[in-house]
């Protein structure tokens, strides 16, 4: 097979995944689902760990998860609208708006960096819909910044009542 070939493949392909259940996925972690889920909802034959990797990367372009400390400082967010003319033609507009993240406040967490069976105690704390929630998340082995949503405080409190505490660094 030629390149040419095989990068029309590879878009086709992601083309396809982007309108199977990509978009759906960005939009069910939006609103708060957890992965499992996810996977439940979906009538697209998608693989766990797909949907993972396709929250995780929404959840970290969105803010939710940052891996670095959060930069909190005004940026631009780009969005594009699509327009439709009087005779069908589309064409889509650049909007850019000012986005202050100055107000955004974070949670380190470290929930990456315990041992499995440090992580399988912490889970057993938590209710079902949190479970899922933690465990949806491919955490990776160094501590990051998570949004502090309503969700994720009463998770990390629930943790600290029982004496553990996954939001100081180790």
């Amino acid at each position: 097979m030629s390149d040419d070939s095989l990068i029309f493949k590879k878009a086709l392909g992601n083309m396809t995944k982007e309108v199977a259940y990509k978009a759906a996925v960005r939009h069910l972690t939006e609103e708060g689902y957890s992965v499992s889920e996810m996977t439940q909802i979906l009538s697209y034959p998608v693989s766990f760990e797909e949907v993972q990797r396709t929250a995780y990367e929404h959840m970290q372009k969105t803010g939710i998860i940052c891996e670095d400390e959060p930069d909190k400082k005004s940026h631009e967010k780009v969005s594009y609208v699509m327009d439709e003319g009087a005779f069908g033609k589309r064409s889509y507009r650049r909007i850019v708006s000012k986005e202050d993240e100055t107000d955004k406040e974070y949670i380190l967490c470290t929930f990456g960096t315990l041992s499995a069976s440090e992580k399988e105690k912490i889970l057993s704390l938590l209710d079902k819909k949190s479970r899922e929630y933690m465990t949806g998340i491919p955490w990776p082995k160094k501590p990051v910044y998570h949004l502090a949503t309503d969700k994720f405080r009463q998770m990390t409190d629930e943790i600290k009542k029982h004496g553990f505490d996954i939001t100081k660094q180790p």
